[in-house]
């Protein structure tokens, strides 16, 4: 059963060692999650475990601000997300889901993380942000973690041509909805867009890569889910969110205690932070039966995936549209995956949990008969 408590972890940082609470029920982490005045995000680069504040000089926005500017600073980019509610949004999904399968079935094999996962999040990145689809092929040289070494300096670098390219050449991508932007009457400052592009970039990139990574790996490991959703598609959406649940895309972020707090029975002093444990919350049998068990039919399914409260993943019916079309295109289209190299992530931290995330993963898919389809 996975262990669920909440403790305290010594971590090691240049400026000075920190106690971070590691928060891991689900009831415990929901709490925190909706508690904003106690737990903050109004903060520059310490929502994430390895803070980020030295590979930036903006904020993120509207990630990195508590409400009632939080609330405003959401709205003002919300309705660019719910395109992908749009019909005509999944069309255009579908097509690079379509061809990311046609290369996946073509290939005697398939080194799933770089060849597979990571060009088809930039695809779909692409079609997110309304840019060319060919900048998808800039994307990948960021490989699976863009704050690595100097690709974070790349990103802002990225980031600042694009912005300011958008002062001279009108369009409809992200930056060109930016520059047009206005917060109280006047246009969005520099920072400002600079901020609201870099969580797009960043928030939904690891995140989608390891969603679209699980997918392979469920249909390799557990072919029986495969012939479920192929025979009745209705399956996809329990899927989809079992899939959520059970690998926890967003495996950790923190919160910062200005003023001091508690969680459960442990005090939280002024400053400390506290990192959100989604992976582990989502496995809490007080609230998941079997927890470490995939069930595609789980029904109800209250997972903490997207989080909760004034903070949820905005980019969710993004991220939903790529797990639901890529799970019935391959069902219906592959007759199984096999299984060639798999090396799962190391699970040393208190936020881990095991299964269907891998740091290698080499499949060979093979196509259902023309019969058959």
């Amino acid at each position: 059963m996975t262990d669920i408590s909440t403790i305290t972890v010594r971590r090691p940082d240049p400026e000075g060692d920190e106690d971070v609470v590691f928060v891991r029920g689900f009831r415990a982490l929901k709490i925190a999650l909706n508690d904003w005045r106690t737990f903050s995000s109004d903060t520059h680069g310490y929502l994430v475990l390895s803070p980020q504040h030295q590979t930036r000089t903006f904020r993120q926005y509207p990630f990195e601000f508590d409400p009632p500017v939080h609330t405003e600073l959401r709205a003002l980019i919300e309705p660019f997300y719910k395109r992908a509610l749009a019909p005509e949004y999944a069309i255009r999904m579908a097509h690079y889901i379509r061809a990311a399968v046609d290369a996946l079935l073509a290939a005697p094999q398939v080194n799933v993380i770089p060849e597979f996962s990571l060009p088809l999040q930039s695809k779909a990145l692409s079609l997110l942000l309304e840019m060319p689809e060919s900048e998808a092929d800039v994307w990948l040289k960021y490989g699976t973690n863009v704050f690595k070494e100097h690709r974070a300096d790349e990103l802002v670098a990225y980031l600042e041509e694009q912005t300011d390219r958008a002062d001279h050449e009108p369009s409809d991508s992200i930056f060109g909805v930016l520059k047009r932007l206005e917060l109280h009457g006047r246009p969005l400052t520099r920072d400002e867009r600079l901020g609201y592009a870099h969580i797009m970039f960043s928030g939904g990139r690891d995140t989608i890569i390891a969603m679209i990574t699980g997918i392979i790996a469920l249909y390799a490991v557990d072919p029986a889910s495969m012939a479920a959703i192929r025979e009745n598609h209705a399956l996809v959406a329990s899927a989809t969110e079992e899939l959520l649940r059970f690998i926890s895309p967003l495996g950790v972020l923190t919160r910062v205690c200005p003023h001091g707090g508690m969680v459960e029975d442990v005090t939280i002093t002024p400053g400390q932070r506290i990192a959100l444990c989604y992976g582990r919350a989502n496995r809490d049998p007080a609230v998941f039966s079997d927890p470490d068990t995939f069930r595609i039919d789980r029904k109800p399914n209250p997972h903490l995936a997207f989080g909760s409260g004034p903070h949820s993943c905005l980019g969710n019916a993004h991220a939903r549209l790529i797990a639901r079309q890529l799970l019935i295109e391959l069902a219906s289209r592959a007759e199984r995956i096999e299984l060639l190299e798999a090396v799962a992530e190391r699970r040393d931290s208190p936020h881990s949990v095991e299964g269907l995330r891998y740091e290698r993963l080499i499949v060979r898919a093979h196509p259902r008969a023309m019969s058959a389809q």
